[in-house]
């Protein structure tokens, strides 16, 4: 049903041979009548938009199931990364695969109802150690503080979007990428005599964790290419404006949950 759905909006709406787009024609309404209450179908539209051509960029035929190529960049150093230094293994996961930081491979492939996770890995000469139960917003979900271990995951049909649009930080600059945040409680270490913290085991402080990914596609000259993945996937139409029940009137497109 995705298929259908985005190949006929590539081709009815946003490239039709007569007329304008879809969105440039709300684009132009909206400048009409800016008062009209459409903003919220102009980011509708956007956002199917972008899926098409997403979509586009990395399906290689009609016949074969939706597969994307996905390039992560581990160990993203950014001003607001902090603590960053204390883990010694990073993994992540699209259903059997792993792809491994510092000593593995860089890429995996993601398909629609494969869970995505990332475990990371405290060193076990480190002061410090994750904490369970102070998890913030957008926190880690799973805390081993046994084998030092913080673990977010995503699961469901579209788990790939799920997990963008829960710690995704969005794209890079030239679109390149997804810049994905990752916040964990950390404290210091039960036996360190040093510190009353220790003896309470509460946090001291939130580690800061930043890593990268994009999809990989083939371009016409066989050259592999970069490219963002959408952070939201349009799952309901907005109501339109005036409606008192908006709920009854968010229809969704073509069953979009569905593969």
């Amino acid at each position: 049903a995705l298929a259908d759905f985005l190949q006929g909006y590539q081709s009815q709406w946003a490239n039709p041979e007569v007329g304008q787009s879809l969105l440039a024609a709300v684009k132009a309404y909206i400048e009409r009548y800016p008062d009209g209450g459409y903003g919220p179908w102009l980011s509708f539209v956007e956002q199917i938009d972008q899926l098409a051509q997403f979509y586009q960029a990395i399906q290689k035929s009609a016949d074969q199931p939706l597969a994307v190529t996905l390039a992560i960049d581990f160990d993203q150093r950014l001003d607001s990364s902090q603590g960053q230094n204390q883990i010694i293994e990073w993994q992540f996961s699209s259903g059997s695969q792993r792809a491994i930081f510092p000593n593995g491979n860089r890429s995996l492939e993601w398909q629609p109802g494969q869970p995505l996770s990332l475990l990371l890995r405290w060193a076990s000469g480190s002061r410090y150690q994750p904490l369970a139960g102070f998890t913030p917003a957008k926190g880690s979900e799973k805390v081993n503080t046994t084998n030092a271990t913080a673990r977010f995951s995503s699961g469901g049909q579209w788990a790939l979007f799920e997990f963008i649009q829960r710690y995704g930080q969005g794209a890079s600059s030239n679109a390149r990428k997804n810049a994905l945040a990752f916040t964990v409680p950390v404290g210091i270490k039960p036996g360190d005599n040093n510190s009353a913290d220790s003896k309470n085991h509460r946090p001291i402080q939130s580690s800061h964790i930043s890593l990268a990914l994009s999809a990989v596609i083939t371009d016409a000259d066989g050259r592999q290419q970069r490219l963002a993945v959408p952070s939201t996937l349009p799952l309901f139409a907005p109501g339109l404006p005036g409606d008192s029940d908006g709920d009854r009137n968010q229809a969704e497109p073509y069953a979009l949950t569905r593969p």
